[in-house]
C-alpha cells in the first residue's frame, strides 16, 4: 500500500497540475493546428482492415445457426455501410476468398430462400459476387484490336511457323 501510494505521488509531482502554466513552458513548440475531419476517410482508414473483415466474415458464418436475427442485421448492415458507394464505397475489401466462400455458401443453401429474415444476406452476396464479376469479365465488347489479338489472327511468328 504505502509504496504504491509513493509512486503515485511521484507521478503526480512530475505530471504537474495541469495548469495554464504549464504549457506555456512548450512555448512555441507546443502549437495546435486546426483541421477538418473527415468522418468518411477517417472510417475507411479504420475499417478498410483485412482484420475487420475476418471478424465480420467469421461472425456471418453463423448466420443460419447460432446468431440471433439482432446480430444478423447489425453484421449485414455494416456490410452494407462497408460497400455501398454513397457510404463508404469499399466493396472490393469484400472480394476475399473466405467471403466469397462464405456468399457462395449462402447462395447455393436452398433453405435460406423465400425467407424474409435472409434476404438481406443473399442480396448482399448477389451484389458482391455481380460487383466481382463486372470487374473480371467486364460487359463492354474488347476494342477490334485487342479482340483480334485475343483471337489470334495469325500474326503471331510461332503460329506462322506452324502453318
Amino acid at each position: 500500500g504505502g509504496r504504491r501510494r509513493n509512486m503515485l505521488e511521484e507521478l503526480e509531482a512530475e505530471g504537474g497540475s495541469g495548469s495554464e502554466e504549464e504549457d506555456d513552458e512548450h512555448g512555441p513548440s507546443a502549437r495546435h493546428r486546426e483541421v477538418a475531419f473527415n468522418l468518411k476517410e477517417k472510417l475507411r482508414k479504420e475499417m478498410a482492415v483485412p482484420a475487420v473483415v475476418h471478424f465480420y466474415t467469421w461472425l456471418l458464418a453463423g448466420y443460419n445457426n447460432s446468431n440471433s436475427p439482432a446480430l444478423n442485421h447489425a453484421v449485414v448492415s455494416f456490410l452494407w455501410r462497408l460497400i455501398l458507394p454513397e457510404h463508404l464505397g469499399l466493396e472490393p475489401i469484400l472480394y476475399q476468398l473466405s467471403v466469397l466462400r462464405l456468399f457462395h455458401q449462402f447462395l447455393s443453401d436452398p433453405t435460406l430462400r423465400g425467407k424474409k429474415e435472409h434476404t438481406n444476406i443473399l442480396r448482399l452476396a448477389t451484389k458482391v459476387v455481380r460487383g466481382l464479376f463486372e470487374k473480371l469479365a467486364p460487359s463492354e465488347p474488347l476494342p477490334p484490336a485487342a479482340a483480334a489479338a485475343a483471337a489470334g489472327d495469325g500474326s503471331d511468328p510461332a503460329a506462322e511457323e506452324g502453318s
